[in-house]
């Protein structure tokens, strides 16, 4: 494993191998859209040992298969990583939100009463659904036919990046909150089969959207992004 210490950022740690982002994820710590500080920092808000999470880094690398065959997204070219992001994440959502959505709605009927916040629940991942689906829509349409080696230097690019991450930044606050209103999407001891399923596709959810949000807020708009404003 490449060296790190606790001044390296935790979204260049995974930048360096997206697989990592299922340790950072295990942890809770946030390697997308405040992913840029230095692990020190982040380990630290966490109440964890920087040195003692690298060690932990290598020996999941070693055991696990989840780095196993990874794409190396700063190998890709710019055509290349988009058109990754748009099958693997765009299509992901866009098949997922339907299901989520049904979900949501057919647990809130039957335990509702019971489980007050599958109403509040049910209202952010409506409200999610609405803006990432036109999130998505505007970043084909407007963003990524700009993206090539004109782009540098582009303001107006640079201008619409910078509103993407913004909206990105809104995204991971819907996750936290619906996180916390799920309590970490860990149903109650009563819960049906139908309740476990949402709950773990929201969890699922989560972990591809922070994949998403890392994949362009650290590998993609970085190439346009900084040399453009």
């Amino acid at each position: 494993m490449q060296t790190y210490d606790s001044t390296t950022t935790v979204a260049k740690i995974v930048t360096d191998r997206p697989g990592r982002s299922r340790f950072f994820e295990g942890l809770g710590l946030d390697y997308c859209c405040g992913g840029n500080r230095p692990i020190g920092e982040a380990c630290a808000e966490k109440g964890l040992d920087a040195r003692s999470v690298l060690e932990a880094l290598g020996a999941f690398e070693e055991s696990s298969s989840v780095l196993s065959g990874e794409i190396d997204l700063k190998s890709l070219t710019t055509e290349e990583l988009v058109a990754h992001i748009v099958e693997r994440h765009h299509g992901y959502l866009r098949r997922e939100f339907p299901r989520l959505a049904a979900l949501s709605m057919k647990v809130l009927k039957a335990h509702g009463e019971r489980e007050p916040r599958l109403g509040v629940i049910y209202g952010e991942v409506e409200a999610l659904r609405r803006d990432l689906l036109a999130h998505l829509e505007r970043e084909e349409r407007e963003v990524f036919p700009l993206l090539g080696a004109s782009a540098v230097g582009n303001e107006r690019l640079a201008a619409l990046i910078e509103e993407l991450e913004l909206e990105h930044d809104g995204t991971g606050d819907a996750l936290r909150r619906m996180r916390e209103l799920s309590d970490g999407y860990r149903p109650p001891s009563w819960a049906c089969n139908t309740f476990r399923a949402f709950y773990d596709g929201l969890r699922e959810l989560e972990v591809d959207v922070h994949e998403h949000v890392h994949e362009e807020n650290n590998v993609l708009f970085p190439r346009f992004a900084a040399a453009s404003r």
